[in-house]
Protein backbone atom coordinates (compact mmCIF):
# COMPACT_ATOMS: atom_id res chain seq x y z
CA UNK A 1 0.00 0.00 0.00
CA UNK A 2 1.17 3.47 -1.09
CA UNK A 3 1.36 6.25 1.55
CA UNK A 4 -1.25 8.92 0.80
CA UNK A 5 0.40 12.16 2.22
CA UNK A 6 -2.89 14.14 1.95
CA UNK A 7 -4.39 11.82 4.21
CA UNK A 8 -1.15 11.03 6.19
CA UNK A 9 1.11 13.81 6.18
CA UNK A 10 4.47 14.18 7.49
CA UNK A 11 3.14 14.92 10.99
CA UNK A 12 3.84 13.11 14.34
CA UNK A 13 0.04 12.32 13.92
CA UNK A 14 0.72 11.62 10.41
CA UNK A 15 2.81 9.29 11.07
CA UNK A 16 1.27 7.22 13.93
CA UNK A 17 -1.98 7.08 11.65
CA UNK A 18 0.19 5.88 9.21
CA UNK A 19 1.56 3.05 11.24
CA UNK A 20 -1.26 1.82 12.73
CA UNK A 21 -3.28 1.59 9.05
CA UNK A 22 -0.15 -0.59 7.94
CA UNK A 23 -0.94 -2.92 11.47
CA UNK A 24 -4.14 -2.77 11.20
CA UNK A 25 -5.50 -2.48 7.48
CA UNK A 26 -8.37 0.19 7.79
CA UNK A 27 -8.96 2.40 10.85
CA UNK A 28 -12.45 3.38 11.49
CA UNK A 29 -14.23 6.20 10.57
CA UNK A 30 -14.95 7.61 14.07
CA UNK A 31 -13.82 5.73 16.92
CA UNK A 32 -13.12 6.78 21.01
CA UNK A 33 -9.72 8.17 21.43
CA UNK A 34 -8.29 8.37 24.74
CA UNK A 35 -5.92 11.34 25.44
CA UNK A 36 -3.27 11.52 28.13
CA UNK A 37 -2.13 14.71 29.97
CA UNK A 38 0.31 14.72 32.69
CA UNK A 39 0.15 17.29 35.60
CA UNK A 40 2.64 18.11 38.08
CA UNK A 41 0.37 17.89 41.34
CA UNK A 42 -2.61 14.96 41.08
CA UNK A 43 -4.95 17.99 42.32
CA UNK A 44 -4.25 19.88 39.14
CA UNK A 45 -5.05 16.57 37.69
CA UNK A 46 -8.30 16.42 39.47
CA UNK A 47 -9.50 20.46 38.39
CA UNK A 48 -8.97 19.47 35.26
CA UNK A 49 -10.99 16.43 34.78
CA UNK A 50 -13.74 18.30 36.51
CA UNK A 51 -13.43 21.18 34.08
CA UNK A 52 -13.67 18.23 30.89
CA UNK A 53 -16.78 16.25 32.85
CA UNK A 54 -18.66 19.86 32.48
CA UNK A 55 -18.43 18.70 28.55
CA UNK A 56 -19.53 15.30 28.89
CA UNK A 57 -16.12 13.71 28.33
CA UNK A 58 -15.51 10.19 29.75
CA UNK A 59 -12.83 11.16 32.36
CA UNK A 60 -10.36 8.95 34.31
CA UNK A 61 -7.50 10.68 37.03
CA UNK A 62 -5.48 8.91 38.45
CA UNK A 63 -2.29 9.32 41.01
CA UNK A 64 0.92 8.46 39.20
CA UNK A 65 2.25 7.85 43.02
CA UNK A 66 -0.38 5.03 43.08
CA UNK A 67 1.93 3.51 39.90
CA UNK A 68 5.33 2.70 40.90
CA UNK A 69 6.72 1.34 38.06
CA UNK A 70 5.70 4.27 35.91
CA UNK A 71 8.46 6.95 35.14
CA UNK A 72 6.80 10.19 36.45
CA UNK A 73 9.90 12.51 35.56
CA UNK A 74 7.92 14.93 37.86
CA UNK A 75 4.29 14.63 36.96
CA UNK A 76 2.16 13.43 40.19
CA UNK A 77 -1.51 13.48 37.98
CA UNK A 78 -2.80 11.56 34.85
CA UNK A 79 -6.24 12.69 33.45
CA UNK A 80 -7.48 10.51 30.42
CA UNK A 81 -10.02 11.78 28.64
CA UNK A 82 -11.94 9.73 26.20
CA UNK A 83 -13.49 11.69 22.97
CA UNK A 84 -15.53 10.17 20.27
CA UNK A 85 -13.91 11.57 17.29
CA UNK A 86 -13.43 11.27 13.79
CA UNK A 87 -9.75 9.48 12.99
CA UNK A 88 -8.21 11.63 10.93
CA UNK A 89 -4.89 13.55 11.27
CA UNK A 90 -6.51 16.94 11.56
CA UNK A 91 -8.93 16.05 14.29
CA UNK A 92 -6.51 14.09 16.32
CA UNK A 93 -4.26 17.43 16.18
CA UNK A 94 -7.47 20.00 16.70
CA UNK A 95 -8.29 17.80 19.75
CA UNK A 96 -4.95 17.60 21.46
CA UNK A 97 -4.07 21.49 20.59
CA UNK A 98 -7.67 22.41 22.69
CA UNK A 99 -6.58 19.79 25.84
CA UNK A 100 -3.04 21.53 25.78
CA UNK A 101 -4.43 24.93 25.72
CA UNK A 102 -7.25 24.25 28.34
CA UNK A 103 -4.64 22.64 30.62
CA UNK A 104 -1.80 24.83 30.47
CA UNK A 105 -3.15 27.26 33.12
CA UNK A 106 -2.21 23.83 35.58
CA UNK A 107 1.05 23.05 34.00
CA UNK A 108 -0.54 20.01 31.81
CA UNK A 109 1.08 18.40 29.20
CA UNK A 110 -0.24 16.24 26.46
CA UNK A 111 1.29 12.77 26.93
CA UNK A 112 -0.41 10.87 23.99
CA UNK A 113 -3.29 8.87 22.45
CA UNK A 114 -4.67 5.79 21.45
CA UNK A 115 -7.87 3.78 20.96
CA UNK A 116 -8.85 0.40 21.75
CA UNK A 117 -7.14 -2.22 19.17
CA UNK A 118 -4.21 0.27 18.22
Amino acid sequence: MERNYQKFPETENGNVLWQLTQKLGVLPDEILVDFAIIFPTYENALKFGMFLLKFGYRVQVNNLEDFPDVDKNGYMGEVIVGIFMEINEPSLTQAENWLAENSKSLNGKNDGWGFLGD
